[in-house]
């Protein structure tokens, strides 16, 4: 996952380092993705977000092993925020494994950011 940033100014007179931002996310899960869009779609922040994964997923990025399964009805595991993904995305089973999940996931529209 890219670092979600926006370019910010230093108040006159003053200046500051390269790597300056409003709000540092670390992980890049459900969580991790949720706080980068209110920090910066909602609050129009700079925002870094920290992952140590090649990819989106959190725990679903690591914890991939034979039968793993969310614990918690597919329906609960939706960003609400995203009317489009609500429509467009369509669970395959009540109780998805990692697969279906990280797919979700990269769907998401803060995960490419």
């Amino acid at each position: 996952m890219e670092a979600a940033s926006t370019a910010i100014a230093a108040p006159k007179g003053e200046s500051r380092p390269a790597h300056s931002f409003d709000a540092l996310v670390i992980g890049a899960g459900f969580s991790g993705l949720y706080q980068l869009h209110c920090l910066r779609d909602r609050l129009g922040l700079s925002v870094q977000v920290l992952e140590a994964a090649s990819g989106v997923g959190g725990t679903w990025y690591w914890n991939r092993y034979p039968g793993a399964r969310c614990d918690s009805e597919s329906h609960s595991y939706c960003y609400s925020f995203s009317k489009e993904l609500t429509q467009e995305w369509e669970w395959s089973e009540r109780y998805p494994g990692p697969p279906e999940i990280l797919r979700y996931l990269t769907m998401s529209p803060t995960a490419s950011t």
